[in-house]
C-alpha cells in the first residue's frame, strides 16, 4: 500500500519563513522566537505513520523552501532525509508486527536526475518537480520524496517531462467573459468608470512612457461597448467556443455550465490598476512592477515610494501572461486578488475560483462549497489533480514492476 501526504510547509515556505523572522523581536517578548516554531518538527507526525505502518512505498510532498530552511543551524531536509531512511531509528513507535524491526526505506525523486557525469550523486534540487514540465498551465515548483522499503525489492520508474508547455489562455479561453462589480455594490459605474482611464493623469503617463501599453488599453476601450455579467454559481457557457487544452481531462463538452465562475467586487481605484497591468502584460508578455506603475496609480502604502515606485513588495499587482503558465495559485488568493489579475484587459478583474481551478488542473464538474474566501483556499492548498495522476501513474508501474 502507498502513503500520499506531506508535512505542514508553513515553517519552510519562503514567505513563511520571511514573516515569522520580520516578528521575531515580537515573539522573543513572548518567550520564544522563530526557532522554537514547533512547526519544524511537524514532519516526525509524518515520520511516526511511516514508521508504525511501514508502507510499501511513501510519497511525500512540500515547498521549495524546504531546501534551504534551517534549524538551529542544521539544514531540515537534510534531517528528514536521514529519518525517513531509518524511521523507526528516528522515532520510537510502536511498530506493525508485519514488518521486521529494521525498516529501510530507499529516497528517490520523482524525476530522473540530470547527471552531469557518472560520479554524479542525486542532490536536493533534483527533487524538485517543476509543474509547468508536466503540462500543468502553471509554474509551481514543489518537492517530492519518494520512499520504498528496501526489503521489497522495487525498482522505482521515475516520472518523464513532457516537451508540452500549456499557457494561461489554453485553458481559459473558453470560460463566459465577466466583470468585477464594485466593492460598494455600484455595479452601474464599473464601464463608466473603466472607460475615464484615456482622460485620467494615468492615462497621459501611459501614453508618454508606455505607448504599446496605451494603444492596447485604447483599442480595448473602443470594444467595451456593454458590461459583462459578474457570474455567478453556475454561469451558461458561450456558444461555438473553442475548447481548451485538456479538454478530456476537465470534462469540458459534457458541463454545460462554468461552476463556481463569479467575479470579486473589486475597488474601483484598484479597476485601473488591474487594467493596465493586464495590458502591461500583453504588450510584454511580463506582468509590471510597480515601478513601471503610472504614479497616480501607485497605492497609498507605506512600504511604497510615491516618488520612485520603490517597494518591499515591489510585484504587488501581479496580471497573468496569455502566452505563459501562470503564476503560482496558492493560498494567499483568498485575501484579495492583486497577485492574480485576469490576462484579458477587457475584463478587467481578478481571476475567479473556477479560473484559478482550471490552472490548477481540477476537473470542471468539481463543485467547490462554502464561502468564497474558503473556495479559493480549498484551490490554493491543493496539489493540482492532473499533476497527483501522473505522480500516481507512475507509483502504480513501480508496483506492476
Amino acid at each position: 500500500w502507498i502513503l500520499i501526504g506531506g508535512p505542514p510547509c508553513q515553517a519552510y515556505s519562503l514567505v513563511g519563513r520571511s514573516r515569522m523572522q520580520n516578528a521575531e523581536d515580537y515573539r522573543k517578548k513572548r518567550g520564544h522566537d522563530f526557532s522554537e516554531d514547533h512547526r519544524h518538527q511537524l514532519y516526525k507526525e509524518y515520520l511516526r505513520i511511516v514508521a508504525v505502518h511501514a508502507p510499501s512505498i511513501f510519497v511525500m510532498e512540500n515547498v521549495k523552501g524546504l531546501l534551504s530552511s534551517k534549524h538551529n543551524g542544521a539544514r531540515i531536509l537534510e534531517q528528514i532525509n536521514k529519518d525517513l531512511h531509518l524511521p523507526r531509528r528516528a522515532i520510537s513507535a510502536k511498530p506493525c508486527r508485519l514488518v521486521s524491526e529494521e525498516l529501510e526505506y530507499e529516497l528517490f525523486p520523482l524525476w530522473k536526475p540530470q547527471a552531469k557525469d557518472l560520479l554524479s550523486e542525486t542532490t536536493n534540487q533534483d527533487y524538485i518537480v517543476k509543474a509547468e514540465c508536466q503540462e500543468i498551465p502553471q509554474a509551481r515548483h514543489r518537492l517530492f520524496i519518494v520512499g520504498i522499503r528496501k526489503d521489497l525489492g522495487l525498482t522505482m520508474v521515475h516520472m518523464e517531462r513532457s516537451p508540452n508547455t500549456i499557457c494561461a489562455w489554453d485553458v481559459l479561453k473558453d470560460l463566459p467573459e465577466l466583470n468585477s462589480t464594485l466593492s460598494k455594490g455600484k455595479e452601474i459605474g464599473w464601464l463608466n468608470y473603466i472607460k475615464q482611464f484615456c482622460r485620467s493623469e494615468a492615462g497621459h503617463w501611459t501614453h508618454r512612457e508606455h505607448p504599446r501599453v496605451y494603444e492596447i488599453i485604447r483599442s480595448t476601450l473602443c470594444r467595451m461597448d456593454k458590461q459583462l455579467t459578474p457570474g455567478g454559481i453556475a454561469v451558461a457557457k458561450q456558444e461555438a467556443v473553442e475548447l481548451p487544452k485538456l479538454s478530456a481531462w476537465f470534462g469540458t463538452a459534457e458541463m454545460p455550465v462554468a461552476l463556481n465562475h463569479e467575479s470579486r467586487g473589486h475597488m474601483p481605484s484598484d479597476l485601473h490598476r488591474y487594467l493596465f497591468s493586464s495590458a502591461f502584460a500583453a504588450a510584454y508578455e511580463i506582468s509590471p512592477k510597480l515601478r513601471s506603475f503610472p504614479p497616480s496609480l501607485l497605492p497609498a502604502h507605506k512600504n511604497v515610494n510615491k516618488d520612485t515606485g520603490e517597494a518591499i513588495f515591489d510585484d504587488r499587482f501581479r496580471a497573468q501572461c496569455k502566452n505563459r503558465p501562470s503564476t503560482t495559485i496558492t493560498s494567499h488568493i483568498h485575501k484579495d486578488g492583486h497577485y492574480f489579475i485576469h490576462p484579458d484587459p477587457s475584463q478587467c478583474r481578478s481571476l475567479t475560483v473556477r479560473e484559478a481551478a482550471r490552472l490548477q488542473t481540477f476537473p470542471d464538474d468539481y463543485l467547490f462549497c462554502g464561502p468564497r474566501t474558503e473556495q479559493f483556499r480549498q484551490v490554493g492548498n491543493a496539489v493540482p489533480p492532473y499533476l497527483a495522476y501522473q505522480i500516481a501513474k507512475t507509483v502504480n508501474s513501480i508496483l506492476k514492476r
